[in-house]
């Protein structure tokens, strides 16, 4: 299968590495100077013990990718929500009518954002589970090992031998758990309760993952910010087979003391983020489906969100 990743973030970076390193076909969509560097020495990609250059990726512009001719069997969106509608016209010109588009967000009904923008292809939902962010022009530092994508169709959109295809094909990649999903939205919201409260506990506190480990303040707002979100799926209907909060702090206490969510990195930062998807939408969300959101709302508040409208 070709594989297409658009969005060369810590993400898109670690997940087309990966691939790269398995005998994948895949290609990286990049822009301005991250591009260039990646075309002139490769994809350098630092871990906690050890550090190496991937160059067998096809590293292109979104205008380079269609010249080829060539259409992906498979292409991942690996931007922040808030640059969907600004990647949307790169993802037409690469995408064919054929092409199973899977977005790998931090977000809920990510599927329903890009088909908003995106008007070929066969959208349907997604999320992954990766701790990577970009250090510099080509480079990525991953932390930890985990590396899981969870894909599914809720929409009849994709028949079921494709996805199935898909899901074989990405078991065969080391290092990389693919799950074909029965129930995609529950998965989505689920990966979106830990990514959204370790990131607006880290936030509020300016901590990272290693505070949340210990028994403290910090770790019981990481839980009432994940009850809260359970709280809002069982409104919505969504119900989960397992103990979010318990599954949330087991992938805490396993994530390396250091890591951080871009989230939290961007909003310190001061440039743009994924605040307003992360921690006013739950608040928004609260609001409408009549679910107190204290936690959310503090940290929302902290941050100068005080009167959210639903």
């Amino acid at each position: 299968m070709k594989y297409c990743f658009v969005g060369a973030g810590g993400v898109g970076c670690g997940f087309s590495a990966q691939f790269a390193l398995a005998g994948k076909d895949v290609t990286l969509i990049a822009r301005g100077e991250n591009l260039a560097a990646l075309k002139e020495n490769g994809l350098k990609v630092i871990r906690d013990d050890s550090e190496y250059v991937v160059k067998d990726i096809n590293f292109a512009s979104a205008d380079e990718y269609a010249a080829m001719g060539e259409k992906p069997d498979v292409l991942f969106v690996t931007v922040k929500t808030y640059s969907v509608e600004s990647a949307a016209p790169d993802i037409e010109r690469i995408a064919g009518p054929d092409t199973v588009i899977i977005p790998i967000m931090n977000g809920i009904c990510t599927g329903d954002l890009v088909k908003r923008y995106v008007n070929t292809g066969k959208v349907i939902d997604g999320t992954c589970y990766i701790v990577s962010k970009r250090v510099g022009p080509g480079a990525i530092r991953q932390y930890g090992t985990m590396m899981r994508i969870v894909f599914g169709d809720s929409g009849d959109t994709v028949s079921p031998e494709i996805l199935e295809a898909i899901r074989d094909d990405l078991k065969s990649i080391e290092g990389v758990k693919a799950v074909l999903s029965d129930n995609i939205g529950r998965d989505t919201v689920r990966k979106f309760a830990y990514v959204s409260s370790v990131g607006a506990a880290g936030l509020y506190y300016d901590c990272t993952a290693g505070a949340m480990k210990k028994y403290g303040e910090e770790r019981e707002m990481l839980k009432a910010l994940n009850q809260e979100i359970v709280d809002i799926s069982n409104a919505m209907g969504i119900v989960f087979d397992i103990d979010i909060v318990q599954k949330s702090l087991d992938i805490v206490d396993a994530t390396d003391d250091d890591a951080t969510t871009s989230m939290q990195r961007d909003v310190l930062a001061g440039v743009t983020s994924e605040f307003e998807g992360q921690i006013v939408e739950p608040v928004r969300l609260g609001k409408k489906y009549g679910v107190p959101m204290p936690e959310y709302k503090k940290v929302a508040a902290k941050y100068g969100f005080v009167d959210i409208e639903g």
